[in-house]
């Protein structure tokens, strides 16, 4: 037969995991917010480089441009069999002032990236199954309208 623990005592007993303090869930929603903000930023700002040299490309002149990395890139599809791509950067000079095409290519991954990771963090937040009591600090579950260790709302 189980014995039902009074409200009082339940608040006594250590919890399983350590409590984070309320700073802990405001700084990660910090993080994810500036991370977020940052990687849409470098992708609006990828996307008009991206733009303007696709605009370059298709209704410039022709000018001569240097070849200054090139690699071969092997690699195998799903069926096992191998795939090559051929890798290049290059410049080239219009009006006396260089283009880098990979400029683009870099600000947009960063922002992909910082994007990921900002909005990673802020969708792991919300689908927590805790939060922290705005009083103590310590992880509640959401479904809690009232906390076992300081009897605070949940809010």
């Amino acid at each position: 037969m189980r014995r039902k623990i009074p409200l009082r005592d339940r608040s006594d007993a250590r919890p399983l995991e350590k409590p984070a303090r309320k700073s802990d869930a405001k700084a990660t929603i910090i993080v994810g917010a500036v991370f977020g903000a940052l990687g849409l930023a470098a992708l609006g700002f990828g996307s008009v480089l991206a733009a303007r040299q696709f605009r370059i490309i298709t209704s410039w002149k022709r000018a001569e441009s240097e070849v200054v990395k090139s690699q071969l890139v092997q690699s195998r599809g799903l069926r096992g069999l191998f795939h090559y791509n051929l890798k290049v950067q290059f410049r080239y000079a219009m009006d006396g002032r260089e283009y880098f095409f990979i400029a683009a290519a870099g600000v947009t991954a960063f922002g992909l990236i910082f994007a990921a990771a900002g909005f990673g963090m802020l969708i792991a937040m919300a689908r927590s199954k805790t939060k922290p009591c705005l009083a103590c600090g310590r992880m509640l579950q959401k479904q809690y309208r009232f906390c076992p260790k300081c009897a605070a709302p949940a809010g």
